[in-house]
């Protein structure tokens, strides 16, 4: 399996109770996974990591625990990126904010683009409504986002088959 000329890339932001974020990158595109950092505090890592806040076009959201998403209003509307999550997600966070903003839904099993990117979203164990792992795919390559997995399980293992890199 071959990678296009602009190598994919994935920078892990951070990843705990104190928060989590990752952007996966390609060229001058990236997806954020997750914003559970503040505003100022995700700006801090991405100068860090030597990533232009420009490369964010579009954040994707694995499940609703604060961890997640506690910076995801303030950076949605500062980046003014689409925000994507599945229903049953979007339902909890519109209860807990009413000003999120625009939202575009998926579903597990359901591939959707964001910019450069496929995204293929998969059902996951845990202890949230409707989490999700991801599959992207820019070009020829594979990478495989699973955070706060219960288990792997062969349904997981089926979905992550010939990524080229896999984060757990």
């Amino acid at each position: 399996m071959t990678c296009p000329t602009t190598p994919l890339g994935v920078t892990v932001l951070g990843s705990g109770s104190h928060g989590n974020a990752l952007l996966i990158h390609c060229g001058d595109a990236g997806v954020l996974v997750d914003a559970g950092f503040s505003l100022k505090e995700l700006r801090r890592r991405l100068q860090v990591a030597r990533l232009p806040e420009s490369i964010v076009r579009g954040i994707i959201v694995t499940h609703e625990h604060s961890d997640h998403i506690s910076g995801l209003r303030v950076c949605a509307n500062h980046f003014r990126v689409p925000v994507f999550m599945t229903r049953p997600c979007a339902e909890v966070l519109r209860q807990r904010d009413p000003a999120l903003g625009q939202l575009s839904l998926f579903a597990p099993g359901g591939a959707f683009t964001v910019s450069p990117f496929e995204i293929e979203p998969f059902s996951i164990p845990h202890d949230a409504n409707d989490p999700v792992a991801f599959v992207v795919r820019c070009g020829a390559c594979k990478i495989g986002v699973v955070t706060d997995l219960g288990f792997a399980g062969s349904a997981v293992e089926y979905q992550l088959r010939q990524c080229n890199t896999i984060v757990l």
